[in-house]
This record gives structure tokens, C-alpha cells and sequence, in this order.
């Protein structure tokens, strides 16, 4: 039987022995953190599926991996299990996240060729910034833009005669969101 579940927010080996500045409980889970609680717990506690007095089971914590590694929000999870100090046939769960970067920048440049185009350049850049509400939502900005050479292009004399510019805006959200409740 799991008794207690602990998770710690924003480990790392830096962090591994001082004490925690900010805790909070939600649904038999203690979430902690060394700084101040950067998400809120139900973004957190919906992606375990080990649960608070249930018993043991391997693949509730495969299960664990596989959901925190979907939120894309925080790096390969630690999950152990030690003796509880409460109950003894029970076990204490310790779950450890290493949070990614809040903010992640990309710039990519392609070159091709194909049957339509001789050559073309394109470039493009991307903005991720996680956690934008503290519930686990990944904003996405990105843009892109690109020339290219084609002979098919009417009556045009310079070498870069198509081009293409776009871009998007993805908010992704670790849950579905209805505009009214359904309980």
C-alpha cells in the first residue's frame, strides 16, 4: 500500500540538500519546492497515476512516466519508493521533476530543391514558453519565410522569383477546457 506520496517540483542536484522554502497538499499529495511553488498542484497530481493509499503497482508508475513526459514540462521524472516510517507493510513515494527552461528560442534554416523550384532558402524561428498559467500550458509562437527560384514563375527575370512568409500561434493545453463545468 502506498501511504505517502511526495513530489518536489524543481529538483536538482544543486537544490538536493537544502531545505524547501514552499509546500503545499492537495488529495493525499505533499508537493514542495525549493523556491516558490511554480504550478498549480491539480497540474501536477492529474498527470500521477500513483495514488495515495492504493496498493502497489508497478505500472501505475510507468503510467506516471509516460503522463508527466506528455506534459512536456519537465524533464525525465525519479520515481523510488521507500519503507513508510508510519505503517510498515507500507511504502512512502518520492517523485523528483527537473522543470525544462520556461522559455525555449529556435532559429532552423533549410535549403532544398525540387521539381517545382531549382533552389529555395527558407528560415524559420519558434518560441515555446511553458507553464504559462502555472496549470502546465505550453504557448507556441512560431514564424517562417522563404525564397526561392522557379522557372515556371511568369515572366519574371530575377533568380529569387516565388516566396512564402507565414506563421503560427499553438496554446496547448494537458487537459480538456469547456466553457462551462460538467460536473
Amino acid at each position: 500500500k502506498i501511504n505517502n506520496i511526495k513530489v518536489v517540483t524543481d529538483y536538482s542536484y544543486i537544490n538536493a540538500g537544502k531545505k524547501y522554502a514552499d509546500s503545499a497538499h492537495f488529495r493525499g499529495y505533499t508537493l514542495y519546492s525549493y523556491d516558490k511553488l511554480k504550478f498549480k498542484p491539480k497540474a501536477i497530481t492529474d498527470a500521477i497515476a500513483i495514488t495515495p493509499e492504493d496498493i502497489f503497482k508497478d505500472k501505475d508508475r510507468t503510467l506516471t512516466y509516460n503522463q508527466i513526459g506528455d506534459l512536456r514540462i519537465f524533464q525525465y521524472p525519479n520515481i523510488s519508493y521507500e519503507p513508510s516510517t508510519t505503517d510498515s507493510t507500507g511504502l512512502d513515494a518520492t517523485i523528483l521533476l527537473t522543470p525544462r527552461k520556461k522559455y525555449t528560442l529556435g532559429l532552423d534554416f533549410d535549403s532544398y530543391t525540387s521539381t517545382i523550384q531549382q533552389f529555395g532558402m527558407g528560415f524559420s524561428t519558434n518560441l515555446s514558453v511553458r507553464n504559462l498559467f502555472r496549470r502546465a500550458e505550453i504557448l507556441e509562437i512560431s514564424g517562417r519565410g522563404s525564397v526561392g527560384s522557379s522557372r515556371d514563375a511568369s515572366g519574371r527575370d530575377k533568380f529569387f522569383n516565388i516566396s512564402e512568409v507565414g506563421g503560427d500561434i499553438k496554446l496547448s493545453f494537458p487537459r480538456i477546457v469547456f466553457p462551462i463545468s460538467l460536473k
